[in-house]
């Protein structure tokens, strides 16, 4: 009964440790104090087909700049009014975004394709915001396992809340 009790006490606090330990995974913006604070979001998780960091393991984590992605394309997308230039689906200059988080739009391409051509300017991480009030899963389409560094995505609303600080 003993033995049985201690498997048993193990077998709980290793779950409750498994529980605080997701619990960790957050998004926070830590300044300006305006837009500070923690964000709902979702991420690019390596079961689902990413190469990004694993966000359950302790100490991973990225905290930098935040940058607005410009890659220039030319145009507006005719559906969500926004300039095309935004949404990252064209490669950017090598070292345009080295030691920065860039922030992209979602629409006209995959997520994993933003993500690469991001990575491949030197950024240590990516924020998508969502054209819609929630934040979403992301697929890492073709490009997606090739992506390293962290990618979240955030809802329409924080998205756009962060992004009015940023170019204010």
């Amino acid at each position: 009964f003993n033995n049985y009790m201690k498997k048993l006490l193990l077998s709980l606090v290793l779950m409750a440790s498994t529980f605080a330990a997701k619990s960790q995974v957050i998004c926070a913006v830590q300044s300006p104090s305006a837009i500070a604070g923690n964000y709902n979001f979702t991420w690019a998780d390596p079961p689902g087909g990413w190469g990004t960091p694993d966000f359950l393991i302790p100490g991973t984590f990225v905290e930098d700049t935040l940058v607005f992605v410009n890659d220039s394309t030319p145009g507006t997308n005719t559906t969500y009014g926004n300039l095309l230039s935004e949404e990252g689906c064209n490669p950017s200059d090598t070292n345009a975004y080295v030691g920065k988080i860039v922030v992209i739009r979602r629409n006209t391409c995959e997520f994993g394709t933003k993500a690469l051509y991001a990575q491949n300017a030197g950024a240590v991480g990516v924020i998508i915001i969502n054209r819609d009030p929630d934040a979403i899963g992301m697929g890492p389409g073709a490009d997606g396992a090739n992506v390293t560094i962290p990618v979240v995505m955030l809802s329409s609303t924080d998205g756009n809340a962060i992004l009015q600080q940023m170019l204010s």
